[in-house]
């Protein structure tokens, strides 16, 4: 599958039907979107944490009713993932970023200013299944998505490595979507992209961030090996200080061919002691 880089859409877009997971919809549960307790207000932003300079950024839309999540916001609207994209493709002139890339139609990476220097890479996927879980006026809209960064918890049982950096938009697991979903360690996971379009991903992402690539990402055989800052700790990345919050560990995302399918699963490595002189 190519990554397309041409956005304006014509016509209607027939949406595949998903399917459920449990674990998001026992997870947006809880979710509050009413302001007040009163119906559901249209906001004039998305709003997400960005995981690398830790703060929230916002992303002007028009017509989209909801609220912020942890760090991430789900929203809901009448306006489909084509017009989404038109809008997106003006204000990516606008504001004078990179052009939006779109993956599967549906899913959107987007750069969003923060300010006049920084900017962060973000995620917009449209998902059907955050509307059932969240309420009887989210049902009324035609259209659920989820804005979040690129960035997800892993299950390690490691106090040092908590978060990896994930190309959400690169995979076709149902178990890993987005920055609600966990990475399970040794857990196979199927992906629609080859290993070189995710070593891609990562080299765009830390140059969009200004961190050095070759210290942290590394293609070699059937395996990336990610390092700090693309995984961390609890302790927030000081961008302008990477040494202060570094990790040793080496994250290993092993990709391997199963029939017509490839699939990656993750296991953790130990930093080498390094060699006595």
């Amino acid at each position: 599958m190519a990554v397309i880089h041409i956005f304006i859409v014509i016509g209607e877009y027939n949406f595949a039907v998903f399917i459920m997971k449990k674990k998001l919809v026992t997870a947006l549960l809880g979710i509050c979107l009413l302001s007040g307790c009163g119906k559901m207000q249209e906001i004039p932003a998305l709003q997400a944490e960005d995981p690398i300079y830790h703060q929230m950024v916002s992303l002007e839309i028009p017509q989209m009713t909801g609220g912020v999540r942890e760090k991430d916001s789900v929203v809901f609207s009448d306006i489909g993932i084509d017009g989404l994209k038109q809008y997106l493709e003006i204000y990516s002139k606008e504001k004078k970023t990179e052009p939006i890339e779109i993956v599967d139609e549906e899913k959107i990476v987007v750069q969003v200013p923060i300010d006049e220097t920084r900017k962060s890479l973000m995620y917009l996927v449209e998902q059907p299944e955050l509307k059932s879980s969240s309420g009887k006026e989210a049902e009324a809209y035609d259209h659920a998505y989820l804005f979040s960064g690129f960035e997800a918890k892993i299950n390690s049982h490691r106090k040092n490595l908590i978060y990896v950096t994930i190309p959400f938009h690169l995979l076709e697991d149902e178990t890993l979507e987005s920055s609600l979903d966990t990475v399970e360690i040794e857990k196979p996971y199927y992906v629609s992209y080859s290993m070189e379009i995710f070593r891609q991903f990562y080299e765009k992402y830390c140059k969009n961030y200004g961190i050095p690539y070759d210290s942290c990402v590394n293609m070699q055989g059937g395996q990336l090996e990610i390092k700090y800052p693309l995984i961390r700790s609890e302790e927030a990345v000081d961008i302008n200080n990477l040494e202060k919050t570094r990790t040793t560990e080496t994250l290993i995302m092993l990709f391997q061919q199963e029939d017509d399918r490839l699939k990656f699963t993750i296991k953790i490595q130990d930093a080498k002691p390094e060699a006595k002189k």
